[in-house]
């Protein structure tokens, strides 16, 4: 039975809240459907003074490998760097404090990630990391744990290693969501509005890395991007760039435009400042159109077309690793046999710009680090009227060579001038060379980006 509490009539104390507003704009948004679940017993924000229950807008979510429901993906960022042969990681107090909640006493059989680089622009690792204590003294708090081995910039993720330190999608209920009952017990609830997409304010996200640790926001916004390509950031922006441009203030406007100064002179009635206009905003369009196409790594396949298996001990295939990540898998040896290479074929959308490149993405990773791996691309083109089989290769990046363990972003650029307007498809193959006797390769995400056409007047 549930009883509810209520007190006499009149005016109660004043209870503010304030509404926190992730993206920029409500144009883009996209939601997961049917949303998900958030772990009640996992999910505290430590940032969030006085109401640690309540879990804000911007908060990163990732999921929880033994449940299949979510809790935040970093607890903290480190308040101090990091030198190899130490033991302790500085962190705010509520960091500390949220670490041991969640992981509890039993320090020998939980673990934490940290996930940093060695200096603001170096080469992101993730480190994982068997508590030995937790200090919670303020300013000085830390937890400590055995030696990583490596230094590490101030501002590195503090995350729990159960699989949520992912990041697969944002958080953007305004007033947050609450996850604990009246009795202040921890409750599983619905996760409401999980943003996949959409125009980020990078401002409002809880636990965003420093600006100048350039290379762990895009460590960052990969792994979102692996589940939510939709994602854009405002600091991927000049912030100071307006589309309202005057007349008045021709010289910048002009230099951004396909109009000259001496056209800019002619112009006399509202008919002319209607046309500048639209050449404004095309191309603005212009500058911000790009797109992407992602390949289902279910509709990878061999080369030969082959669609793929799960994946075995010798033969390459679907695979989940552990309870966190469905990737592509190249098990030991298969850089011997003909599963080194794969293959998809897409059509390109009416709205492509064939004056523009494209580009062919890939997230890899490797088991461990063993061997000299490297990862090349082919990309064929053809259109409407084309012979069979006719199709030259329009890929120009080099073979990229020494694949790393930790996940990255390989991208092949086919140039413009081999790119043709729809109808039209793209075919391309990617091949694994060098000998992988001691590594497994992964393929976590593949996709297409390019240029849409300019919107006309």
């Amino acid at each position: 039975m549930t009883i509810g509490a209520f007190g006499l009539p009149g005016v109660k104390t004043t209870r503010t809240a304030t509404p926190r507003r992730i993206l920029e704009s409500d144009q883009g948004k996209i939601l997961l459907p049917r949303g998900r679940i958030i772990d009640g017993s996992e999910a505290r924000d430590p940032l969030n003074t006085g109401d640690t229950d309540v879990i804000r807008a911007g908060v990163l979510m990732g999921r929880v490998g033994t449940t299949g429901l979510f809790a935040p993906s970093i607890v903290g960022l480190s308040t101090a760097d990091y030198t190899d042969n130490d033991t302790t990681i500085t962190c705010s107090e509520a960091t500390a404090a949220e670490v041991l909640r969640r992981v509890g006493s039993d320090f020998a059989s939980n673990d934490v990630r940290i996930v940093g680089a060695p200096t603001a622009g170096g080469v992101v690792a993730t480190f994982t990391a068997t508590l030995t204590a937790v200090t919670l003294n303020g300013a000085s708090s830390s937890i400590t744990t055995a030696d990583l081995n490596a230094d590490i910039e101030e501002g590195a993720l503090i995350c729990i290693d159960d699989g949520s330190y992912i990041p697969n999608l944002i958080l953007g209920a305004s007033y947050g969501v609450k996850v604990t009952d009246v009795d202040g017990s921890s409750i599983d609830v619905p996760m409401i509005e999980a943003i996949v997409g959409g125009f980020i304010n990078t401002d409002n996200i809880v636990n965003w890395p420093a600006a100048a640790n350039t290379t762990l926001i895009q460590w960052v916004k990969t792994q979102l991007k692996a589940h939510c390509a939709g994602l854009y950031y405002t600091s991927d922006f000049d912030a100071t760039a307006s589309v309202e441009t005057t007349i008045e203030e021709s010289d910048a406007f002009f230099a951004t435009t396909d109009i000259t100064g001496a056209e800019a002179e002619t112009l006399t009635d509202t008919s002319d400042a209607d046309s500048l206009h639209s050449h404004a905003i095309a191309d603005t369009h212009r500058n911000t159109a790009q797109a992407i196409i992602n390949i289902p790594l279910t509709a990878m396949t061999y080369e030969d077309g082959t669609p793929l298996p799960i994946e075995t001990a010798t033969h390459t295939g679907i695979i989940q690793l552990g309870n966190e990540e469905i990737v592509i898998s190249m098990p030991l040896n298969t850089a011997t046999t003909n599963e080194e290479t794969l293959a998809f074929t897409i059509p390109l959308p009416p709205d492509l710009d064939e004056t523009e490149d494209i580009t062919i993405h890939v997230l890899t990773a490797k088991s461990a680090d063993n061997d000299a791996l490297d990862l090349d691309c082919e990309a064929y083109c053809l259109d409407v009227g084309d012979a069979v089989n006719a199709g030259t290769d329009i890929q120009d990046t080099a073979k990229i060579t020494g694949l790393a363990q930790t996940l990255e972003e390989q991208v092949f650029t086919c140039g413009a001038d081999g790119v043709l307007a729809a109808p039209s498809v793209l075919s391309s193959v990617l091949t694994l060379t060098g000998t992988n006797d001691g590594d497994a390769v992964y393929f976590y995400a593949v996709w297409v980006e390019y240029t849409r056409k300019t919107l006309g007047s």
